[in-house]
């Protein structure tokens, strides 16, 4: 399965959720984020850090274990489809992901229910996917 993973399921796996964590080290599932989104994680670093359980260490091993599993791709290969992702959005920081989606024809991963406003890409929360896996 193809899923284009958002900042906020990152965030919660790295701050508390293991099942969240579990999924995203799954063989079968590749991932699939803008090339950003590890800049999100150095922006919120310490905030995430403060509410974590980890290690300075232990984080920046979490971090390098997913920058192997999720490939980052650059804007410019999904630009065509932001004007769409665009229209299609409820909020302005989801059109990369929803243009990244459409590009290669992929869901979106995300726990924002505003997302879900959206008819572009298909849209699986956390507890989705841990249904869709379970089976």
């Amino acid at each position: 399965m193809k899923l284009v993973v958002d900042a906020n399921v990152l965030f919660s796996a790295a701050i508390r959720d293991a099942k969240t964590a579990e999924l995203l080290l799954r063989d079968d599932i590749v991932l699939y984020a803008p090339e950003y989104l590890f800049d999100e994680f150095g922006k919120y670093r310490k905030m995430l850090l403060e509410k974590t359980h980890r290690t300075d260490e232990d984080f920046e091993e979490f971090v390098g274990i997913l920058q192997k599993r999720i490939e980052t791709v650059p804007r410019e290969e999904f630009a065509d489809e932001i004007p769409e992702a665009r229209s299609a959005s409820p909020d302005g920081k989801d059109v990369p992901y929803i243009a990244l989606a459409a590009h290669l024809n992929a869901a979106v991963w995300t726990d924002d229910k505003e997302l879900r406003k959206q008819n572009a890409v298909e849209i699986y929360s956390t507890t989705e996917v841990v249904e869709k896996f379970a089976r």
